[in-house]
């Protein structure tokens, strides 16, 4: 439209999407009063930057789902009465997560964590909460129920119609049916996914292994260890970062956490793994990026707390291991 030509439409896409990730990770980090620095530290993780160098729609994912869980810490947080402006605002972000990936709208169950103080009474606190919550949900169910008719077994997917047409060999996945029907079968599929891709979710979570790069330019195992040391210390309390949930929530938090992690296994058992698997093919640790918040949040306690101020230490931490990756990356090609 703008006359552009083929370079720089690819070019502006990559500055766009990286500018739209950019202010949203930002706007969540100074929204939520609570963990601030665990927020900052996924945002610098290696694979995080390789999404928000790229076109890839993950990085609307993330930063709206980091966006939609600090506006949820906050309304948990704060006392005075909840305003149509602070609703409003979870809602809306709520229903523009739900379309991109239906899972990560489960951070939306958060919203039972605000204190029915901050509403007139307790029965508009349900009532509101109760709509808050099912938003999303109906944006999902009117966007998306050809695939959950499918998912469920229902109806019959494209490739599934392929092969009945005569159109070639179509590998058959599970179907929600063959995992209730045997609920050993899902326990042990699950489970044996954690003992065969648990590493492998790791290297592809903090990035030491980026996108679909060769294998040579995988970063070795300590570079995985130290960024996720650094993860580790952005837990800790600090005197910019020092608010802790109370129990409750933070057991809410890591169940959400749970529930999501095994949803996203879910889908990509039933639509990418072969049935002949005895474990779960497809799931990527960058999934895991957009409920990140949720696990370290949850496991931050009172206990863990350093005397000094530790964001300009993880700023310049992650710097350094971030251009000793590139330029690993560039000497093997070389």
């Amino acid at each position: 439209m703008i006359g552009l030509n083929a370079f720089w439409v690819y070019t502006l896409g990559m500055v766009f999407n990286l500018f739209y990730g950019a202010v949203l990770i930002i706007l969540s980090v100074r929204i939520t009063p609570v963990g601030k620095k665990i927020f900052m530290a996924i945002a610098l993780l290696p694979m995080t930057l390789h999404l928000l160098g790229s076109h890839s729609y993950d990085v609307g994912t993330l930063g709206l789902a980091f966006l939609l869980t600090a506006l949820l810490l906050r309304a948990m947080r704060r006392e005075e009465k909840i305003t149509v402006k602070e609703l409003l605002c979870i809602g809306i972000v709520g229903c523009l997560l739900a379309p991109c990936k239906t899972v990560y709208s489960l951070i939306i169950f958060l919203a039972a964590l605000i204190p029915a103080s901050r509403f007139a009474s307790k029965g508009r606190a349900i009532a509101v909460k109760v709509v808050i919550i099912a938003l999303p949900f109906v944006v999902i169910a009117l966007l998306q129920l050809p695939g959950i008719l499918t998912m469920l077994g229902i109806t019959s997917s494209a490739a599934q119609a392929a092969e009945a047409s005569g159109g070639g060999d179509v590998v058959q996945t599970y179907v929600l049916g063959d995992l209730i029907a045997d609920p050993g079968l899902a326990v042990s599929l699950f489970i044996n996914t954690f003992f065969v891709k648990g590493w492998e979710y790791l290297l592809t979570f903090v990035g030491s292994a980026l996108g679909w790069l060769q294998g040579n330019l995988i970063a070795p195992e300590y570079f995985t260890l130290m960024l996720l040391c650094l993860l580790g210390l952005s837990i800790a309390r600090s005197p910019e970062d020092k608010g802790v949930l109370p129990p409750k929530a933070r057991v809410l938090l890591f169940v959400v956490f749970a529930i999501a992690m095994l949803a996203i296994m879910l889908a990509l058992c039933l639509d990418h793994t072969p049935n002949t698997y005895d474990y779960i093919e497809g799931v990527q640790g960058r999934y895991f990026l957009q409920i990140a918040p949720l696990l370290l949040i949850a496991l931050r306690g009172s206990a863990f707390c350093v005397s000094r101020r530790m964001t300009f230490t993880l700023i310049i931490s992650f710097i350094a291991l971030n251009a000793t990756y590139i330029g690993f990356i560039f000497t093997r090609l070389l």
